[in-house]
């Protein structure tokens, strides 16, 4: 099974904890989405907001994508231990793809950028 990966070169580039990461995700099926999301839900925290929070990252349920058939999910992290964070919430969600029986979602997009005030 196709493990989720970030740029490498963030690791090197990671100087400030200024800096936020983004990646979005496309799940095959909405209803895929929807299974991993439910793991997802029972095994961590949920924030005001309905984002599963894992350490200093969010996940995001960005909902049925273009075309209607896909959904995304956006994972959020930041500050001066944020790609450490990210890769808790990539391994979480891996694990939850996993017992929720799920093809692994594509990475559609990543951003690194300043956070945003």
């Amino acid at each position: 099974m196709a493990k989720i990966t970030f740029p490498s070169d963030w690791w090197r580039r990671h100087n400030s904890s200024d800096l936020l990461y983004e990646l979005r995700l496309r799940f095959v099926s909405g209803a895929e989405c929807a299974a991993v999301w439910k793991v997802l839900e029972k095994e961590h925290t949920v924030g005001e907001t309905g984002s599963v929070l894992i350490g200093g990252a969010a996940i995001q349920h960005l909902g049925v994508s273009e075309g209607g058939n896909a959904a995304e999910v956006l994972i959020i992290s930041g500050g001066e231990d944020a790609l450490d964070s990210l890769g808790y919430a990539i391994e979480d969600l891996e694990e939850a793809v996993s017992k929720a029986g799920a093809a692994m979602p594509e990475v559609v997009d990543h951003v690194r950028s300043l956070e945003r005030g």
